[in-house]
């Protein structure tokens, strides 16, 4: 029932980095699959971490992850940027093409913002 809900978070996301230090991290939304993160390095792409919290849909927004780590996002009216509304520092993310490839390095790093 849950993952019905994600319906108008679906697609790839890209995190807006905030720091040239910080790495390119993509969250995949889909009701199918339901949430997944990854995290590479900026440079190389050497994947840095893969997770699959959990996530619960409400009036709010989304809420990913659980308990003291769960962050809650609000969906921007033009369904192109989520935004973190409990986190300590500003956190964005932006919505790749559906018709390209986040595999492009160059694509993905472009999302993330070089810095």
């Amino acid at each position: 029932m849950e993952a019905r809900k994600l319906t108008p978070f679906e697609g790839d996301w890209v995190l807006q980095r905030a720091t040239k230090y910080d790495p390119l991290t993509i969250m995949g939304i889909w009701r199918a699959k339901q949430i997944r993160i990854w995290s590479f390095k900026f440079e190389t792409m050497d994947r840095l971490s893969y997770k699959l919290p959990g996530f619960e849909v409400t009036d709010a927004g989304l809420t990913v992850g659980e308990g003291h780590g769960a962050k809650l996002y609000s969906l921007s009216a033009d369904k192109k940027i989520l935004t973190c509304l409990t986190c300590d520092k500003p956190m964005t993310w932006t919505k790749a093409d559906p018709k390209k490839d986040l595999s492009d390095r160059h694509y993905a790093r472009q999302l993330a913002g070089s810095l």
